[in-house]
């Protein structure tokens, strides 16, 4: 280990920028969900405890109680006693001062810090001033959005960290695991267990992740669709066809098998046929449109020609 260490005065400047820091501290949070596995709390993760070897790779170290090093303010100093950690860097329960509150989710809290000033440079509250007021800020304050420290932190990754940053202990990530678990979502494009409560958020977030697959899928889809109502377009077209063929059969039979001669005994003529005709499509044609409106241009046709041939005889 060359002794150099996350830093949290500063982005932590790394290729990939924010997805960069979101796979550094995965490693971390795997370190100390192997930590947690074991037994352990480490009850006092910070940048100094921290530290990057001459790979980049992470390592966790000072695990249980660390020790002050140099006559820095209270604020940055590892206490004892009733408190265990250090109070810049630690979480509400810490600083309550109950170590019966204490649990692997507080390690989940500071490792949402981590992450935080990795990603902003700062803390989410302020630790100027006196002990009291840090303590205050830190059981009761809001911590910033990180998104307005530095914009490139998105709406998932920033969900993520102040999940992990919730004061309430049950409203965090309930294991380092989890926390992993959402930090290895985001940096692969699927949907964080944070917002899985959001059913419009994941179908988004699948849709987008299997861009190129949903797209086929749905043109394959479309087309399917699309002759399927083809085919049922062109089987309602011969459907209706037959019909009115059978149609304008029972009309042909039904109107010249009622033809009766007519008063006087003199022979029908084919306009009192086609008068016949209009009558029977008034009763029997009703409430079929299409196939009325068919046998109604067959009559009007047959009237045309009559009309014709008329003229031409006289």
């Amino acid at each position: 280990i060359d002794g150099s260490s996350l830093s949290g005065s500063a982005p932590l400047q790394r290729p990939g920028g924010a997805r960069g820091v979101v796979a550094l501290i995965a490693k971390v949070t795997d370190a100390v969900c192997a930590a947690h596995q074991r037994g352990i709390i480490h009850r006092d993760l910070k940048p100094s405890n921290v530290l990057l070897d001459r790979d980049g790779e992470p390592h966790v170290v000072d695990f249980g109680v660390a020790k002050a090093t140099g006559a820095r303010a209270m604020l940055e100093a590892t206490q004892s006693g009733e408190f265990l950690g250090t109070i810049a860097w630690a979480a509400p329960e810490q600083v309550s001062g109950d170590p019966a509150q204490i649990d692997t989710r507080t390690d989940v809290y500071s490792l949402g810090m981590l992450l935080y000033a990795c990603l902003t440079g700062q803390r989410p509250y302020p630790c100027d001033g006196s002990v009291t007021d840090v303590i205050r800020a830190i059981t009761e304050g809001e911590p910033r959005p990180p998104s307005s420290i530095n914009p490139k932190v998105g709406g998932e990754l920033e969900t993520i960290v102040l999940k992990a940053l919730a004061k309430d202990p049950a409203r965090r990530y309930q294991s380092a695991g989890a926390l992993h678990k959402d930090l290895h979502h985001y940096l692969a494009g699927e949907p964080i267990d944070a917002k899985r409560d959001s059913a419009l958020y994941v179908i988004r977030k699948t849709l987008r992740r299997h861009l190129i697959p949903t797209v086929f899928s749905a043109v394959i889809l479309l087309l399917i669709l699309g002759a399927a109502i083809g085919a049922m377009a062109l089987y309602r077209d011969a459907r209706l066809e037959a019909e009115k063929a059978n149609t304008i059969r029972v009309f042909l039979e039904d109107t010249f098998a009622s033809v009766e001669p007519a008063a006087g005994g003199h022979d029908v003529t084919l306009r009192e046929t086609l008068d016949e005709a209009v009558h029977w499509v008034d009763v029997a044609l009703s409430g079929r449109p299409e196939i009325d409106a068919s046998v109604r241009i067959t009559i009007g046709n047959s009237y045309r020609a009559l009309e014709l041939a008329i003229r031409v005889r006289e």
